[in-house]
Formats: C-alpha cells, structure tokens, sequence
C-alpha cells in the first residue's frame, strides 16, 4: 500500500512518539494508564517489547486501584469522558506521580476542558500537568483496515427506542473517527455515498467536517490530481456479506475462532493459548491472509521446508573449520540471519496451531459445505438443494451452530427469486419451528431507510434499501465473475466506479445506472458535486456504516490486485453471529 495512506503504520509512529515525548524524562521509567478504548488502540499496534524500549515498564487500567509513584512520569491514553477526568483529577491532587502528560484520543469538548481545569487548579505543583489533544479514535489491524472501537451501531442506528438526541451523537461520533483518519493521513478526499438516509447523512455531515478541518489547517488540501474517494456505504446495501461464511485465512480467523484486535484464542491439548498476528513483521500472514484456506496449509508445508533449508544452511556455516575460505564473513551473515530464521519458525509455529484449529472447526461445523453453497447463491447460481437442507437439519453428527443454519437461510431468502424463493420458504421449519425468524421479521420490515433529524434534502425519503438491493442484483447478473473470486456488492459497486467500461456493454450500462445513484460532493469546494461518471482515483476509502467484516476487506483486497488500491473501515467489525445476534434484537422489537 502506498505510504500516503497507510494508516497503521502512521498511527504507530504517533504512538511511539506519544511514549517517548517527556525529553526530560529520557532514561526514566515511565507508567501508562489506558481505558478501554486506550487499550484497543493500542494493543494491536505496540507490542511489550516496543513499550519497555519506550521506557514504559508498567500499564495499567485507568478504573484499577494504583498506588502512588513518587518519582515516576505517567502517560495517560484515553477518551476525555466525565469519569475519566475526574479520575485524573483525583491522580493529580493526590500526586501519585512525579509528572502526568495526559493524551486524550479524541479532542476534549470545551465543557470538559473546564472540568478538568477545575480539577487542576487544586493541584499544589500544576507544572507536572501536560494535556494533549491526539485524535486517534480508530483501530487499525491493518495498513487498509481500520474500525471505529464501536459496537452495536447497526441495532443502535435503526432501533424503534432510539431517539433523535441518539441517532446524532451516533452520528457526530462517526464523522469525528472519519475526521481523525484523514488528519492522520493528511489528505482530504471527495466524499461518495450511495443514496439512502444514514449514508447520506453522514456523506453530509463528514464533508462539513471536512472543509472545517482544511479551513482550520488541520488537513492539507490534496493536489487535484492525487485525490482519493471516501466512499460511505451503509449495511442495508449488502446484508449478506456479513451473513456469509468466508473461507480466507483471515476470515476464517475472524468468523469461526473468534479473532479479535489481531489476537486469537485456540485450544491446544485441552489449554488456551493465545496467538497474534502481526501485519508489520509476518511475511506469512502477509502473503496468505487474504487467500483461500485450501491453500495455506500447503503454504505453510512449504514455508517450514524453506526455513529448514535456510536453518541447515546456518549450521553448515557455524560448523565450518578456521581455515574455510571467507568463513569470517560467513559467520557474520549467520550471526546476523539466526535472530531473523528464529523470529519467522515462531510465527510459522503459531500459524500452524491456528491453521489446525481453524481445520477443525471447519470439520466439526462443515464450514466449506456452507460457503460453497452460500458462494453460488451470491453468484445468482441454481441452488444446491440437497446441500442446502442437509445443512438446514440439526445433525447428531454434524455440529454446525444455529447461527451457521440461520445466516445460511438468510442468504437464501434474501438472494432467491420465484420457485427457488417458494423452495426456500418451504424449510423454514428447519430453522424455525415457530415458524418466526426475528431477524428475519426485521429485513422484511425494512422498505426505505428513514434518519429522525435528516434534512429534507438529505435523500432520506429516498428507498435506500430497495435502491441498494436493486444496485447488488444488477451489478451480480451484469458484471461475470470467474471461477476463482466472487465479487461481493461492495466490490462491484467500487469496481464500478474506478473502472471505465468499453461504450455499448451490459458493464458500462449497468455502472451508468449505479453511478446516477453515488451521489459526490468535494469539501474543498462545498456545494460542489462531482462528476462520477468522468471522475478518476488513484486511491479508494471504503466505509461502511453500521457495521462491516473481514469478508467484505479480503474480497476488496483480492480485487485490489487488478484495481485501484483500496482501504476498508468501518464502525465496527462483525462477525456473521455478532449481525445475527443484532438483527435478532431489532426483529424483537418490532
């Protein structure tokens, strides 16, 4: 990815300069206190090493009980919440430490700063108090994918017990994330979105956000030339692609172990063991994150043997004679190659434990058999009927969830037409004895999106969800996938907008009518909408609002290779259960 937007590695360095900034302090050990949201901003991009080698020997929850250090500086990373203010106030008159630089991750409103001020002004020896404003309210797990520490915000966004005050601070919540990714990143780009009320109220709200942040010079105005595309989507343009069962490694990882802020939990020998994966360091999972299950085991077969080879090459050398020819300098590559080969078999060792728990849970629940069936329904593809009711009836032999045969029905329902539709209506029973689905009662409930608080202007009144549904059916029957990668909606949706098609062709008429539907507009010069249809990027944001998932970033990530380099983020990241589970909720309300 092109160093101007790779976020992570940006965000790492500010980090890193956040826990070495005391410059009177160089050589001093040093304590960090985080919330919640400190810790998973942190956690997947500053190792322990890294923060011993910045001094920091100690890291604590900002609610712990901590006892007083003296001649100790702390760092404190978190959000300027009431409750975190009062408890730094309280850590200052107290003078638990000998100095406190205080980060917080987004900028503290005014009512706040005075609170904290207040706080302060009892503190006999004010001097040892710094206040940082760090806008960095987003994870990034990867150079392209970042979330917002959110949860919940699709049941949040479309609950009967929300009320305007909710939706707004929702919302106003999202476009400061947005604000501090490209401040971060330092570029401004045009803002897209597909009609419909959410992505439309907040495609307006970002790009007022935006232009406030250039006018203010907290954001470079980009060269024409090199202006990237903020594309937002909202979840109800593709509800199947977090239903969806995927088969990468990564998203293997994500859906079926449970692979949280880079971090997963496997069982070995009846014991929990906890692995990471690292985007930064491991070319393994570099290479392999984004391609199918089926393939990494054999990659990993492949990369234990390579690093066999390269071991025994090691040993040769360190077994030679004095008298061998250039043997200094032999020794000295193999001093300096020993930590590397060392570094790449600890990943490769926690690879494979994955890799076998991931095959495990892929035998025990038929995960393959799901996504198959689940990949042809999303190309439009006749209906596997056998495999589908098979996968339907509880099994004693298979252990597939009620969530697995839930999404799976879900798919079905929602991708089916005319007699396979009746055919998919007759196995509700088989997921549903009651005959009632509560996440599937809410899709139905769903004709056009509808924002408390949107402008008359906003497109809220538009059909969002039958524009977005009417786009995905399209763009499957007109753009052909090949037999190795099925474009997902959102793909197909950016696939439309950065690649031209040839006058003439059921592709370019079909992008004619997706792009009369991407509405753009360029903060630079508010009010001014941009021309989709002669526009050019070099380089793509995806967001999705209310929710996103690894399925939909490894598909984007595969069509990156032919395509226009993308990043994805979103509100937060779900799994298949995690929508499920939301969908439910909503489906009770109603």
């Amino acid at each position: 990815m092109s160093e101007v937007h790779d976020l992570r590695s940006k965000q790492r360095r500010i980090v890193l300069d956040m826990l070495g900034s005391s410059e009177d302090d160089e050589g001093t050990w040093r304590v960090l206190i985080f919330d919640k949201v400190g810790m998973e901003v942190l956690s997947p991009i500053v190792k322990v090493r890294e923060l011993r080698e910045a001094g920091v020997t100690l890291h604590l929850g900002i609610e712990a009980s901590r006892q007083p250090l003296p001649g100790v500086p702390a760092i404190y990373f978190c959000e300027p919440t009431a409750a975190n203010i009062a408890r730094i106030g309280e850590d200052a008159k107290n003078e638990l430490y000998q100095k406190m630089d205080i980060n917080f991750i987004a900028q503290i409103p005014r009512e706040q700063l005075e609170t904290l001020a207040g706080h302060l002004a009892t503190v006999p020896n004010i001097n040892h108090v710094r206040v940082f404003d760090r806008t960095l309210s987003y994870v990034a797990l990867d150079s392209g994918l970042f979330h917002l520490t959110m949860r919940d915000t699709f049941r949040q966004l479309h609950s009967r017990r929300a009320n305007e005050a909710d939706i707004d601070t929702l919302l106003n919540r999202i476009v400061l994330g947005l604000g501090h990714v490209f401040m971060t990143n330092d570029c401004l780009p045009v803002v897209a979105h597909v009609r419909s009320g959410p992505a439309t109220e907040l495609a307006e709200r970002t790009t007022r956000h935006l232009t406030d942040l250039t006018k203010e010079r907290m954001i470079s105005p980009t060269n024409s030339g090199n202006r990237p595309l903020l594309l937002i989507v909202d979840r109800t343009y593709d509800f199947t692609a977090p239903l969806h069962h995927p088969f990468t490694y990564r998203g293997l990882l994500s859906d079926a172990l449970g692979m949280r802020l880079n971090k997963v939990d496997v069982t070995v020998q009846g014991q929990k063991k906890s692995s990471e994966v690292d985007p930064d360091n491991d070319a393994f999972w570099v290479d392999n994150a984004t391609k199918p299950f089926s393939d990494v085991s054999h990659n990993i077969e492949e990369a234990l043997s390579q690093y066999k080879r390269e071991y025994r090459a090691v040993v040769e050398v360190e077994g030679g004679g004095p008298n061998d020819a250039n043997s200094t300098d032999a020794v000295t590559k193999m001093l300096a190659l020993a930590p590397k080969l060392a570094e790449r078999k600890r990943y490769l060792d926690a690879h494979t434990t994955i890799a076998f728990a991931a095959l495990n849970e892929i035998k025990k629940r038929e995960l393959d058999v799901f996504h198959g069936v689940e990949e042809g329904l999303i190309r439009r593809e006749e209906l596997d009927r056998d495999a589908f009711v098979r996968l339907l009836k509880p099994s004693e032999t298979t252990h597939a969830s009620e969530s697995d045969r839930l999404r799976l029905y879900l798919i079905a329902k929602l991708l089916s037409e005319d007699e396979q539709a009746a055919f998919v209506d007759e196995q509700l029973s088989l997921v549903a004895p009651s005959g009632k689905i509560p996440a599937l009662q809410f899709i139905k409930s769903m004709q056009a999106w509808s924002v408390p608080g949107a402008s008359p202007t906003s497109g809220a009144e538009v059909g969002g969800w039958k524009i977005a549904q009417t786009l995905s059916k399209n763009f499957a029957k007109a753009f052909a996938s090949s037999d190795t990668f099925t474009p997902l909606p959102v793909t197909r949706l950016v696939e439309a907008i950065v690649t031209p098609q040839r006058q003439g062709t059921a592709q370019a008429r079909e992008r004619s009518k997706a792009l009369e539907a991407v509405v753009a507009n360029d903060p630079r010069t508010p009010g001014t909408q941009v021309d989709m249809q002669t526009a050019k990027f070099p380089f793509v944001y995806v967001f999705v609002l209310a929710g996103g998932c690894m399925a939909e970033y490894d598909n984007l990530k595969q069509c990156e290779r032919t395509s226009r380099a993308v990043a994805y983020g979103c509100t937060e990241l779900l799994t298949g259960s995690d929508f499920l589970a939301q969908l439910g909720e909503l489906g009770d309300e109603s």
